[in-house]
C-alpha cells in the first residue's frame, strides 16, 4: 500500500512521535511505501520512506499549529494514496488516532488549575485554545474521516459526547509497548548499573516517575507522599525521568518537604529502559493523561504501577496495577505504595 502520515514531526523520541517512528519501521518491513508530511525529522533512510516537508509560520503559537494542519491538508489533497493516517493537531486524514483527548475535558484540569478568574477567562478564549477546538471540530466533522481509533475508552466517550460521531465510527485500539527494549531480563542488564550510577543501595525500594508534564502528571502528590512513608519499610528514593520548564518550582518543594535525599532528578534520558529495570515499582498519578506510554513500558519491565482514575491505563492496569481516586491526594497515594512495599505483593 501507498500510505501517508500526517503529523509535525518524525522523531524516535516523545510519545506520539515514539509511537510513528515504530510503526514506520513496522510498515515499512511489511513492504508498504510511506509518505511522511511533517516540518521536522530525523535522519533515516529506506528506499520506500519519502519525507514531505510542511511549511508552516513559526513566530506565533496558535498560527504555527493552524498552518501546518491548513498546509498540509492542501499538500495531501489530490494525492493517490491508498491511506491517509492523521496524528496530533491535524484534521485531513482516512484514519484519525487520538490519543489526546477532547480539548473540553482537558481544559477542565488545565483551566481548573488557575486559581485567577480573569487569567483563567483569558486563557479559555485564547486564540491558541481557540484554534486547537477549531480543528478538532473540523477533524470530527460527519465526512472528513472514515475511521476513528481511540486509544482508551475515555478518550472514545469523550470524542462521542462532544462531536456528531456515531459509536460505530470509532475503535478503541490500546497502545502497545516495545517488549524487546521493554522487557524483564533487563533487570539483570541494568539494575546495578544504574543504581551504582545514582548511589541506590541494593536494598532501597525505588519508585519511578517518567514524564515530562511534572504538574498534569502530579509529580508534586509523589513529593508530598514520600514523609508518610518513611521508616515503614525499607529506605525509599525515587528516580525522576523528564524535564519540564517550571522544574525548580519541583526541586524547591523537594527541599520544602525535606525529601532531597530520597529524590534524584535525572532530565531527559534518551535511552529510558534501563530506569524501569533498576525500579521497584512505577508512578504515575496525573490530574489528566489520556494513555502515557510510560505504564505500558513500565508493565512490559515487569513493574507493578500505581496510576489514577484520571490516566487512561487504568483500563487495562488490571492485576499489574493500583489506582488512586484523587491524584491530589498524597494520603491515598502513599496507602497505595504501602501496599506495594511488601515484595510478594510487586511480584504477584
Amino acid at each position: 500500500m501507498k500510505i501517508a502520515i500526517n503529523h509535525t514531526r518524525f522523531a524516535s523520541t516523545g510519545g506520539v512521535e515514539r509511537y510513528l517512528f515504530n510503526l514506520v519501521k513496522r510498515l515499512l518491513s511489511a513492504g508498504h511505501e510511506i509518505h511522511y508530511y511533517c516540518y521536522k525529522w530525523e535522519p533515516f533512510h529506506h528506499p520506500n520512506l519519502f519525507f514531505h516537508r510542511v511549511p508552516y509560520i513559526k513566530v506565533i503559537r496558535f498560527l504555527r499549529i493552524f498552518s501546518f494542519a491548513f498546509f498540509s491538508k492542501l499538500m495531501l489533497q489530490g494525492k493517490n494514496y491508498d491511506l491517509i493516517l492523521g496524528f496530533g493537531k491535524t484534521y485531513y486524514q482516512d484514519i484519525y488516532r487520538d490519543g489526546y483527548g477532547c480539548l473540553k475535558d482537558y481544559q477542565k484540569y488545565s483551566l481548573g488549575i488557575i486559581k485567577n478568574p480573569l487569567r483563567r477567562f483569558l486563557r479559555k478564549i485564547s486564540l491558541y485554545q481557540q484554534t486547537i477546538q477549531a480543528i478538532e471540530n473540523i477533524r470530527y466533522k460527519p465526512g472528513n474521516f472514515k475511521k476513528i481509533i481511540a486509544t482508551s475508552e475515555w478518550i472514545k466517550r469523550q470524542i462521542l459526547n462532544y462531536h456528531a460521531v456515531r459509536p460505530d465510527q470509532i475503535e478503541v485500539v490500546y497502545s502497545g509497548a516495545d517488549i524487546e527494549t521493554f522487557h524483564p531480563r533487563n533487570k539483570a542488564k541494568y539494575r546495578e548499573k544504574i543504581r551504582n550510577q545514582f548511589g541506590i543501595g541494593e536494598n532501597e525500594l525505588v519508585l519511578l516517575f517518567v514524564g515530562n508534564d511534572f504538574k498534569r502528571k502530579a509529580l508534586d502528590t509523589i513529593l508530598k507522599a514520600i514523609p508518610l512513608l518513611r521508616n515503614f519499610a525499607s529506605p525509599l528514593r525515587v528516580l525522576i525521568v523528564g524535564t519540564d520548564r517550571h522544574e525548580k518550582d519541583f526541586f524547591i518543594l523537594a527541599k520544602n518537604l525535606g525529601v532531597t535525599k530520597e529524590t534524584i532528578f535525572v532530565g531527559h534520558q534518551a535511552d529510558i529502559a534501563p530506569f524501569y529495570a533498576a525500579s521497584d515499582i512505577f508512578v504515575l498519578p496525573s490530574r489528566f493523561d489520556p494513555f502515557p506510554n510510560a505504564v505500558l513500558e513500565a508493565m512490559a519491565t515487569g513493574l507493578p504501577v500505581i496510576v489514577s482514575s484520571a490516566n487512561g491505563t487504568k483500563e487495562i492496569v488490571g492485576g499489574g496495577g493500583l489506582i488512586v481516586n484523587n491524584p491530589d491526594s498524597e494520603t491515598e497515594l502513599a496507602e497505595k505504595i504501602k501496599i506495594l512495599f511488601d515484595r510478594e505483593k510487586r511480584e504477584e
